[in-house]
């Protein structure tokens, strides 16, 4: 008997046959680079193109094999993923290595700079199991390297488990201290005040944590001496190795951090007795007191990828202390000091140490891999490089991802084509002379665009032509940047404040009646006739319509499912998207009356193969706009209806007829694939036969219930 394969993973496999190609899951799960634990995202991205900000892609999580967007976890943590943990070691190690032989972007010259590693180790809390000398242990015994007993207590009883969690608690604020002193040493060895030393001596560092097997953490940091531009910058000759040296260890043994008051006990926080510092020259790792670069990056970046793990915790927050460790494999050692965090985080005075969230970190709550601004380059920067080595192509010059922004009218998201919110015309860049936000060389910010700076631009860009939607558009979104900048206390008052900028009169559009839209059918292109009635009896966009593909469409059902819209680039590259929002993605109800058409367009019109689109130009390409308003004019003149029509318009004209057969709001959002009842309301017109029929319903009612046209003044009613 084999054990059943749990539900959720049949379910998957299921959809994997369904898919019928598996390549393209095994492509989207390539590109995770053999990440264990991807973070599943629903919604899309747009790549917009820098010079005329035109979408050039759109990825949506409907579209991908999976189903979402699968993006690297990018845990630092060996133990939670070895993929990323090994990318984040490379990166570490890269970034290191930069500080002491140069590389990406540091001269060659960093590497005549005063450096040591040092080691700094934590205090004693109590004697444990170890191996002097690989000696005997206190206890008698002759451990080996393996014995989970070294680093644990002689006597747990006896064991300062408090002053152990509240010395990882502090050993981030001790570390800056230190470097504080640090200053302070190098100063005085050299006659200069504080101030006089930072202006020809810069201490920079890179620093990695590590915990001992007793839970305690330690440091190991490369410290390096700059002149005071940095790492291009040359030290002084004064700034020797011996000098740095003597100065660590004098600042090591003055640093000390205080800490809270418990039960009467004042702690205070310092180093152990035990420091190591080695200078880093060009010698090998091991066998002599000189280190090689290579090597020290080697060590730092490999405790970089390891956590409090190797001190028999876990490797995840901790929610409940007693569920949580249950067969978790934490140590008697670690469950001791899991459970000193817990007590006291309870406690209101050591709230500010948030013990219980870094219960599983045994009280460390900094961060393990951390350096000075001025040592090297940083981790964003090595992990940009990587980015833009994967996408050597013509693509290489445009920006990676740009966020969709919403739009203060509504939750469509505001997706222009160009990034620039201010540009003065469709795909093209805006004329910063028109732009109420200061450009590159001005000299201004964000606190310099004022009202009447807005109030100008924006009768710049009418005088000039430009549409009022597109207007109104450009003002919504430069509002809600503008608000963002307020949040985050950058200016203190959004300066959109033009009454009136933020809406317009929508004019009245031209609504069809049936037998128009049916004589605009008949007049156009065979090949289009399905087109214009499945845009005025579905109220499909244009580009829903054009990216429809045959496995769209159910005959058995009467339905068509939108599942993407296309999108045509300024080059004129088509593309299919998501639609405008999770409410475009719906299935669309057609009359039985159109499924005879439906079905002789498939038969006839329609591209081949289940994903061959519905509607294709005369020569079998995708359907494009330019090619099919031709066709679209002469139908609209034979059909002898206004010329003022739109294509979008017979979407409108559906709408109408459906608000006239007595759709609600909420029934005519899910068709039209609006998430908000403003637009619903919009294409709601009364007609007068429709308020007719409204009185004449109310009438009804009126009779029904015993009420008549003069009830209210019959024989012998008084009149005032």
């Amino acid at each position: 008997m084999h054990p059943a394969a749990p539900t959720g993973a049949i379910r998957r496999l299921a959809a994997l046959a369904r898919h019928g190609d598996l390549s393209s899951y095994a492509r989207q799960i390539q590109r995770l680079g053999g990440c264990e634990r991807p973070v599943r995202m629903e919604g899309y991205r747009l790549d917009v193109h820098s010079g005329t900000g035109e979408i050039v892609r759109e990825i949506a999580d409907r579209d991908l094999p999976a189903g979402q967007l699968l993006i690297r976890c990018n845990n630092r943590r060996a133990t939670r993923c070895a993929s990323c943990a090994e990318v984040y070691r490379r990166d570490t190690f890269h970034l290191v290595t930069a500080g002491l032989s140069g590389g990406k972007g540091i001269g060659p010259s960093v590497a005549r700079h005063p450096r040591v590693f040092v080691t700094f180790t934590a205090p004693s809390f109590g004697p444990v199991h170890n191996r002097p000398g690989g000696g005997r242990c206190r206890c008698g015994r002759l451990h080996a390297e393996d014995d989970p007993a070294l680093g644990t207590p002689l006597d747990p009883d006896r064991y300062d488990y408090r002053a152990a969690v509240l010395w990882n608690a502090h050993a981030g604020a001790l570390w800056g201290r230190f470097a504080t002193y640090l200053r302070q040493q190098l100063a005085s060895r050299v006659g200069l005040s504080r101030s006089a030393l930072r202006h020809r001596l810069k201490v920079s560092y890179a620093k990695v944590a590590e915990y001992q097997r007793r839970g305690a953490v330690h440091f190991h940091a490369v410290i390096r001496l700059d002149g005071p531009d940095g790492a291009e910058n040359d030290p002084p000759a004064w700034a020797t190795t011996e000098l740095l040296t003597d100065a660590i260890r004098s600042a090591a043994r003055l640093t000390e951090t205080p800490g809270p008051v418990l039960d009467g006990r004042a702690y205070a926080f310092r180093f152990g007795e035990q420091l190591d510092v080695r200078p880093i020259r060009s010698a090998d790792f091991a066998g002599t007191s000189e280190l090689s670069s290579r090597a020290v990056a080697a060590y730092i970046a490999k405790y970089a990828t390891k956590g409090a793990e190797t001190a028999g915790t876990l490797d995840r927050p901790i929610r409940n202390p007693i569920t949580d460790l249950i067969g978790s494999g934490v140590t008697d050692h670690a469950r001791r000091m899991i459970l000193t965090c817990w007590h006291l985080g309870a406690r209101s005075e050591l709230e500010d140490l948030r013990l219980r969230k870094w219960a599983h970190m045994l009280g460390f709550r900094g961060h393990f891999s951390t350096k000075s601004r001025a040592y090297s380059i940083t981790l964003g920067t090595l992990r940009q490089e990587r980015a833009h080595e994967h996408k050597r192509s013509p693509r290489a010059a445009w920006p990676a991802r740009v966020r969709h922004a919403r739009s203060e009218a509504g939750d469509t998201p505001t997706r222009g084509r160009c990034r620039d919110p201010m540009a003065t015309r469709r795909g093209s860049p805006s004329d910063r002379s028109s732009s109420p936000l200061p450009g590159p060389g001005d000299g201004a910010t964000g606190a310099d665009v004022t009202t009447a700076r807005v109030r100008g631009w924006r009768g710049k860009l009418l005088a000039a032509g430009v549409g009022e939607p597109t207007v109104v558009k450009a003002y919504q979104l430069l509002r809600a940047l503008m608000n963002t900048a307020v949040d985050d206390e950058l200016i203190r008052r959004n300066p959109c404040r033009v009454k009136g900028a933020d809406r317009y009169d929508v004019p009245e559009r031209p609504v069809l009646t049936v037998a128009e839209v049916f004589a605009v059918a008949d007049s156009i292109a065979p090949r289009y006739r399905l087109l214009v009635l499945l845009a005025a009896f579905t109220t499909l966009r244009f580009g829903e319509l054009a990216a429809l593909r045959r496995r769209d469409v159910d005959l058995d059902g009467l339905t068509v499912t939108v599942r993407r819209a296309q999108a045509e680039l300024q080059d004129g590259r088509l593309f299919d998207k998501a639609p405008k929002s999770a409410a475009g993605l719906r299935s669309v109800s057609f009359p039985a009356e159109l499924l005879d058409a439906v079905t002789h367009h498939l038969e006839h019109f329609a591209a081949p193969g289940r994903d061959g689109h519905v509607f294709v130009g005369p020569q079998g390409g995708q359907l494009r706009r330019s090619n099919f308003r031709d066709d679209w004019v002469k139908a609209r003149k034979a059909a002898g209806v206004t010329d003022e029509l739109h294509f979008h318009d017979l979407r409108h004209t559906g709408n109408t007829l459906a608000s006239t057969a007595g759709a609600s709001t909420r029934e005519l959002m899910t068709r039209m694939g609006h998430s908000s009842s403003r637009a619903a309301l919009i294409y709601q017109h009364m007609t007068s036969d429709r308020d007719r029929a409204i009185a004449d319903r109310l009438g009804a009612m009126i009779r029904d219930g015993g009420g008549g046209a003069s009830g209210s003044f019959g024989e012998g009613a008084e009149r005032t």
